[in-house]
């Protein structure tokens, strides 16, 4: 069964917010949740930080980034 991409987006953001309990309309800057590896929303660059070659496939969701100013 194939899925839309707008049905996975849902599903990966339903899951964040599940998994981390944040309110996402706090957070003042673009945060990415990297799905089994962060325990939280974390700036990007964070994330980034992380080692990801043990890893074959990586998920993660995004806030917005139309909400923040980021000129």
């Amino acid at each position: 069964m194939q899925h839309s991409p707008e049905d996975v987006w849902a599903y990966l953001t339903s899951i964040a917010k599940q998994d981390t309990q944040q309110d996402l309309s706090t957070l003042d800057e673009p945060m990415v949740f990297v799905h089994g590896i962060t325990d939280f929303f974390e700036p990007f660059a964070k994330a980034n930080d992380r080692d990801f070659e043990k890893h074959e496939t990586i998920a993660y969701t995004a806030t917005e980034m139309s909400r923040y100013d980021v000129s």
